[in-house]
């Protein structure tokens, strides 16, 4: 066996001949040094600076616009090591570097709500984006442009039905807290997808309550989506499809007491692989007088995925709960909340851009909001 490079070499057979403690143990296995790299990203933003503005020019009729002004850096650091020994593995730095790129975004929106009649409202809204890259990796000089439009309806033919629609492109820029829109009749507008993602979506929804006690609501969705990836688009999915639905009942016992069953259903095809997953909970809501809250979820999750180098076949019960504590005076709340209570270990399928992420493996969160 021979490791390239006499000096490398060299240095590697002489720790190898002071490891070995006798002959009747396993010699470590020599390979050929080979890099293998760690890249991470980091964001920092340098400042952002946004204003909105609402005029409410009549009873039925409300117009708002305002801009967004973001520029930040983000920082990409490859830390190369060498892997001298498989078993046992032993590995020495490389190399290493980093490159930072300035990021620069700029957006001017405009919205207008009109309510046209008692039952029927409708949203119209158009958006200017504006990036300083037009790929993902933020190698092109070239600056990106689009005009990204959105429309909603809301119909309410009874007292007690809602139908809602929206249409919407949507281009992805930082991640921050935004005065831009948020969502259309209900339906968010970002999706914390990829940056500079484009996304085309179609939301519906019907609201239904039934009684006083009783509300259902159905969704369903389906979105297109387009990742600037250049050249790696040969090699993976840079069109992108997404579509699903869900159903949720909310029941009020009591007055505070609430439970609320929900199944959702999602086929996802992206750069992360292919997934299927089909989701239920049951959960239940109590309310004290004294400020405390109780809440009591089990989940299920059936999913089956691949990806270019692993599958998944997953059919899981988890439990998560949470109690909490109003202090007097509504000044704050302490919130005690676990997921996995019972530390079920499984495989699955995870979007690493998801906002509420599933761990698999007992969690828990103590935290404290004091409001002023």
């Amino acid at each position: 066996m021979k490791i390239e490079g006499s000096r490398i070499g060299s240095s590697v057979m002489t720790w190898l001949m002071l490891q070995v403690p006798a002959m009747t143990e396993a010699a470590p296995v020599l390979v050929t040094p080979e890099p293998t790299a760690l890249a991470t990203t980091s964001n920092n933003p340098a400042y952002d600076y946004q204003a909105a503005h609402l005029l409410k020019l009549s009873p039925r009729l409300q117009f708002r616009y305002g801009v967004d002004l973001y520029q930040g850096q983000q920082k990409s650091e490859t830390n190369s090591t060498l892997i001298l020994t498989e078993d046992p593995h032993y590995e020495v730095p490389y190399s290493s570097t980093s490159q930072a790129f300035d990021v620069r975004y700029r957006t001017l929106f405009a919205q207008t709500s009109y309510l046209m009649t008692r039952q029927l409202s409708a949203t119209v809204g158009l958006s200017y984006d504006w990036a300083n890259h037009d790929d993902f990796f933020l190698e092109s000089d070239a600056s990106l442009t689009k005009w990204n439009p959105t429309a909603g309806v809301s119909f309410s033919p009874t007292g007690s039905t809602t139908l809602r629609f929206a249409a919407m492109r949507v281009l992805q820029t930082h991640y921050q807290d935004r005065l831009v829109p948020a969502h259309v009749m209900g339906f968010p507008l970002q999706q914390n997808e990829s940056p500079l993602s484009e996304s085309t979506a179609y939301n519906l929804a019907w609201d239904q309550r039934l009684g006083r006690s009783t509300f259902v609501r159905t969704t369903a969705f389906k979105r297109k989506q387009v990742i600037p990836l250049a050249e790696l688009c040969d090699f993976v999915s840079c069109n992108n499809d997404f579509y699903g639905g869900g159903i949720v009942l909310n029941q009020m016992l009591t007055d505070r007491w609430t439970f609320v069953p929900e199944y959702t259903v999602a086929h996802v095809t992206d750069i992360f692989g292919l997934r299927h997953d089909h989701e239920g909970s049951l959960a239940t809501y109590y309310v004290h007088p004294s400020g405390i809250t109780f809440r009591l979820r089990e989940q299920y999750l059936h999913q089956r995925g691949q990806t270019f180098d692993a599958d998944s076949d997953v059919s899981v019960f988890t439990t998560g709960g949470a109690i909490s504590y109003e202090l007097p005076g509504k000044r704050g709340l302490l919130s005690l909340a676990f997921s996995n209570l019972t530390d079920r270990r499984y495989a699955f399928l995870a979007d690493p851009l998801a906002l509420g992420a599933r761990v698999p493996r007992r969690q828990a969160n103590l935290s404290l909001q004091v409001y002023f």
